[in-house]
């Protein structure tokens, strides 16, 4: 922190080198202007703040639901259909292969830059690595498992809930721990090009006035947000996967 504050001094450009107090003391405060104000004020940045946030989680939380549903479907989907043949199925290549940022410009084309394609977007694009992830989870699973189970009689209702799931959850947790990180990049890219409102909207226009100060703020939100994310769900997993 020491030398960022020295060489951005020295450099004496604010705006495409911000130092850490010109960022705290300026940058922040001048946020304001997103919330309607015509000069730096620190309340009204964090208000302005806090409302943009609020609408990206809420878009997070629905599209990471969606998706999530949606991948488990497709990935047991998957896995049914790759039983019935030999080798890794094209459906799952293809899936792997999908740019998933790239296919921002034609979610804006399809829904005209509303409100529910941002949402399709993150939903998609979590359904994505969720039905890898979910899929590779399944077929991780050791033949033996199943098959001391059928031997002792289990039917395959019960196979499931009592050893299908349990063996994959441990790696099912990983995956959605990746997703409630990437969940952000997603909402990120979507907010971007398409929203007027969200913490994307705002990346938008700090980089429309080349304000790297705005931009530091706005990057340091997205770190501390995901940051937390990762440790509650990191609590949560241990203690639904503490038998493992």
């Amino acid at each position: 922190m020491l030398a960022l504050e020295i060489i951005g001094r020295i450099c004496g450009l604010p705006l495409l080198l911000p130092w850490p107090s010109y960022i705290v003391t300026v940058s922040l405060p001048s946020l304001a202007v997103f919330g309607g104000a015509s000069q730096p004020d620190l309340g009204i940045a964090l208000l302005s703040l806090g409302s943009h946030l609020a609408v990206t989680i809420w878009r997070i939380i629905l599209g990471v639901i969606l998706g999530c549903a949606a991948g488990f479907l497709i990935g047991s989907g998957t896995f049914l259909l790759a039983r019935r043949c030999s080798g890794e199925t094209i459906l799952l290549a293809l899936l792997r292969s999908l740019p998933l940022f790239g296919l921002i410009p034609l979610f804006i084309l399809w829904f005209a830059g509303r409100e529910i394609g941002i949402w399709m977007y993150i939903g998609f694009s979590t359904a994505i690595v969720v039905a890898t992830g979910f899929y590779q989870a399944i077929i991780n699973i050791p033949s033996n498992y199943l098959l001391q189970a059928k031997l002792l009689g289990a039917t395959p209702l019960k196979q499931f809930y009592t050893v299908v799931v349990p063996a994959m959850a441990p790696e099912l947790m990983g995956t959605v721990r990746n997703i409630l990180g990437l969940s952000w990049a997603f909402s990120l890219g979507a907010e971007y090009t398409s929203s007027g409102d969200g913490l994307g909207h705002l990346v938008y226009l700090s980089y429309l006035y080349a304000d790297m100060g705005k931009l530091a703020v706005l990057a340091a939100v997205y770190c501390i947000f995901g940051l937390m994310v990762h440790l509650v769900w990191s609590r949560i997993s241990a203690q639904l996967t503490r038998w493992a």
